[in-house]
């Protein structure tokens, strides 16, 4: 049987996103879920090289413009 996670999972995967963010927290499709609860104000989102002050990375809805 395939879980609300998995489909959300492979649905991101497939559509290019890093993982989920809303305006809390964040998590990659590596660590993926880690609550095992997301909020409602969860988004698609992509990692950002900027540092949000625990991890080294930062969650954002936009897509960051490449270098």
């Amino acid at each position: 049987m395939i879980t609300i996670k998995q489909i959300l999972h492979n649905w991101l995967m497939e559509n290019k996103y890093d993982g989920l963010c809303n305006e809390d927290c964040g998590c990659k499709c590596s660590d993926f879920m880690p609550c095992d609860t997301p909020k409602i104000d969860c988004e698609p989102a992509y990692i950002s090289k900027e540092n949000d002050g625990y991890h080294n990375y930062l969650m954002t809805p936009e897509k960051p413009k490449e270098d």
